[in-house]
């Protein structure tokens, strides 16, 4: 059968988000003159006090019916009065649960009747289930510590020898961490079974909980660590300019080097790489050979017109005129350039045209490409091949090559300060060819 005990006239005081356990000791202030006045109730009689949590604990006044109905009897062990502030701090210690069983006064502080509630004997057919409930509930404390960061008392830490399921059930419920809600319902479920078992469920579910916030905060320490390393390397090699009498230049070389990158007028890709060169640089010695082919390379790519392009110009007529200005004759070969220049303007998906021209010196070949850019109102620029041998002339070097120079193309490009000029290739007959490769193919 149950056991219950009946306390009379018990002085009450209502507590903000706190949840005491019986066995529990446990301090916490009081301010307001309510709950003051209460405390020295308690301890002009019997020091025993009422301790019952408020639902919302936004309420500064609050009667019994902002009161949960269970709550914990709890004997005061000591009272400390702060010299500068107006408030009690109390130690007290959990003696039992009880529910409200009569409402006496409400001011100048809360009494009431109280009754303690204690669970009856488990039946032998839950025995098992009682003893299997217990190692589950240990096994779930157990890796609870594992992720949560707070020691143990030495009550608790005696919970593992324990095999008492009503200690062991308020004990650790007393040294959980948990919202003050789920700690009252732990405290008014007096079926001792239906307590482990919720106990065990708040126990794997806050184990979850806390070995995700333990995986984030390993891999946000891993990425501080990861970014802290870098910044000491960066200062290092900071420190170690200055001390050669090159940070000052170097620092404001890559700062222009991004702005410069910032601006361009060109897709993602392109920017991200010249970004890269530029992490590159910022990591390399200032007169190393790396960086000044790291410089050459960003020089090279940033001069390049970008996003510059000149408007065609389509005009037929005009075209004809400029041609018959400038050359007397060659009717064959100015009909083939107007009518390219027809192509041209019925196909604007046409992105280029390769026109060959073929000839003995002097009979204009060079200079009607002239016109023609003239005529379309496109920049024009000529590329000597005579007597090149090395098609990385034409194609580029590799910028690791020492001395590597951009390809003529990329340089007539950027001559022309436009994206889309008239290259004339002249002389291309003229192209020589050795053991390093044919420029002709």
């Amino acid at each position: 059968m149950a056991i219950n005990l009946i306390y009379e006239a018990m002085p009450v005081v209502a507590l903000r988000g706190i949840v005491i356990f019986p066995g529990m000791r446990f301090h916490f202030d009081v301010g307001r003159k309510q709950s003051i006045a209460a405390v020295k109730a308690a301890m002009n009689d019997k020091q025993k006090i009422f301790l019952i949590t408020q639902k919302d604990v936004s309420v500064d006044n609050p009667n019994f019916s902002d009161l949960y109905s269970v709550g914990i009897i709890a004997e005061i062990k000591q009272v400390i009065k702060s010299p500068d502030a107006d408030y009690l701090r109390v130690v007290v210690e959990g003696v039992s649960r009880a529910v409200v069983l009569n409402e006496l006064q409400q001011h100048p502080y809360m009494i009431c009747d109280a009754k303690v509630k204690k669970s009856s004997k488990i039946n032998s057919e839950d025995e098992e289930l009682k003893q299997a409930l217990v190692r589950k509930v240990k096994d779930g404390f157990e890796e609870y510590l594992q992720y949560a960061a707070h020691e143990l008392n030495d009550a608790a830490a005696a919970i593992f020898f324990c095999d008492d399921p009503y200690e062991i059930s308020d004990t650790i419920a007393g040294n959980l961490i948990l919202r003050y809600q789920d700690r009252q319902e732990l405290l008014s479920e007096l079926n001792i079974i239906k307590r482990l078992e919720k106990l065990y469920a708040v126990l794997i579910r806050e184990s979850r909980i806390l070995k995700i916030e333990h995986s984030v905060e390993q891999r946000v320490e891993s990425q501080m660590e990861q970014n802290q390393k870098e910044y000491y390397l960066k200062e290092k090699i900071k420190a170690i300019s200055t001390e050669l009498g090159e940070s000052d230049d170097l620092q404001a070389e890559i700062v222009r080097y991004r702005e410069k990158i910032a601006d361009l007028d060109c897709c993602k890709e392109i920017k991200e790489k010249l970004t890269k060169e530029c992490d590159k640089l910022s990591k390399l010695q200032g007169g190393s050979v790396d960086a000044s082919i790291v410089r050459g390379y960003l020089d090279t790519v940033l001069g390049l017109p970008f996003g510059k392009y000149t408007t065609d110009c389509f005009d037929l007529g005009k075209a004809r005129k400029v041609l018959d200005s400038d050359h007397f004759g060659l009717h064959k070969v100015k009909e083939r350039f107007v009518e390219m220049l027809a192509v041209r303007e019925r196909s604007e998906d046409i992105k280029g045209q390769i026109i060959c021209l073929v000839g003995p010196p002097g009979i204009g070949k060079t200079s009607i490409v002239r016109s023609v850019a003239k005529s379309m109102g496109r920049e024009y620029v000529r590329l000597s091949l005579g007597g090149v041998s090395d098609e990385a002339e034409i194609r580029g070097h590799r910028k690791t090559y020492v001395g590597a120079m951009p390809g003529r193309i990329v340089s007539a490009i950027n001559r022309a300060k436009t994206f889309n000029p008239i290259i004339l290739l002249d002389e291309v007959d003229k192209l020589g060819k050795d053991y390093k490769g044919d420029p002709a193919s």
